[in-house]
C-alpha cells in the first residue's frame, strides 16, 4: 500500500466501520476498469478476489 500511496495509484483508504464484514474503501484514480484492475493486479487481496 505504501508504494501505491507513493506513485499517486492510491489517494485515500480505510476500514469501513461498524459492519459485521471487516471492509474498506480504496480511493484509486484510473482512466477506465482496465487501468484500475492492472494497477491492483499483484495485490495479494486481488489475487485471492477480496477486491
Amino acid at each position: 500500500m505504501q508504494d501505491l500511496l507513493k506513485s499517486g495509484a492510491l489517494l485515500a483508504s480505510g476500514p469501513f466501520v461498524g459492519t459485521n464484514v471487516k471492509s474498506a474503501m480504496l480511493i484509486m484514480p484510473a482512466a477506465n476498469r482496465e487501468e484500475l484492475l492492472a494497477t491492483i493486479a499483484k495485490d495479494p487481496f486481488a489475487i485471492h478476489g477480496l477486491i
